[in-house]
């Protein structure tokens, strides 16, 4: 399928720590096309909504961290509850990251020093750490979350159509002008320019 994909788009390709407990034939026994732009996620590793013991978990991170490395990919990373876990592992690695929905109070600077990327989505409106995020990480290493309705559906208990996308986009960008002070148009003009970088330069 990943072969199949024709055009100059960009996607992402890995295991997901959910299913990091599938064998590696059944996962990468395929002949991908590392010229074709892709980034390598979402991978991590998960102790809050994940039970597949972390030896396993820890095993298939560091398997797609190599593979990402051999073939200068960028990753995207996952990281529930497990963050200074994976800093520490990530440090040894010269990857672009993105990190996907952090929400941790703590080794934020860290990840910053190494250069990582966040996204940043509607759960702003809901939890402090990500607002400590907003107002912690540079605006150029910051992204919009798009995790799909189904995320902004389990935040808000309502059920989200796509035309609302747009508007609850427009409330994100909201938030992180109030948290940095800096117009919202800048903020998304800034922001759609770190998503031109990262996929332009694969």
């Amino acid at each position: 399928m990943i072969n199949d994909i024709k055009g100059d788009y960009s996607y992402s390709i890995g295991c997901h720590p959910w299913d990091s407990n599938i064998p590696y034939n059944k996962l990468f026994d395929i002949k991908v096309d590392y010229n074709k732009k892709f980034f390598v996620g979402e991978i991590g590793l998960d102790s809050e909504w994940c039970k597949i013991p972390f030896d396993i978990q820890k095993e298939r991170f560091i398997f797609e961290l190599e593979q990402a490395k051999k073939h200068k990919k960028k990753c995207i990373l996952h990281t529930k509850g497990m963050e200074k876990e994976i800093l520490d592992i990530i440090s040894k690695y010269s990857n672009d990251f993105i990190v996907h929905w952090y929400a941790c109070d703590n080794y934020i600077e860290d990840y910053i020093k190494i250069g990582s990327y966040f996204t940043i989505g509607y759960v702003i409106k809901y939890e402090k750490e990500v607002r400590k995020l907003a107002q912690l990480a540079p605006l150029d290493h910051l992204l919009y979350e798009t995790d799909g309705l189904e995320a902004i559906e389990w935040l808000t208990k309502t059920k989200v159509k796509f035309e609302d996308m747009p508007d609850i986009y427009l409330e994100v960008l909201n938030e992180i002008s109030k948290i940095k002070n800096i117009p919202i148009e800048t903020i998304h003009q800034q922001l759609y320019q770190n998503s031109l970088k990262l996929l332009n330069n694969q």
